[in-house]
């Protein structure tokens, strides 16, 4: 089953929320996403 979960940014600023296969993945995400308060690309890990 699919879960909602939420990539948060290294500054804890900003955020997504995506949705995962945890059966077949159970490692933590981490994908460079943009965050507008810092105007660039910046790391996001999964925060459960």
């Amino acid at each position: 089953m699919r879960e909602i979960i939420r990539l948060v940014s290294e500054d804890g600023k900003s955020t997504y929320v995506t949705k995962k296969n945890r059966r077949a993945d159970n490692t933590r995400l981490e994908r460079m996403k943009y965050s507008k308060h810092e105007r660039k690309h910046v790391l996001h890990r999964e925060r459960r």
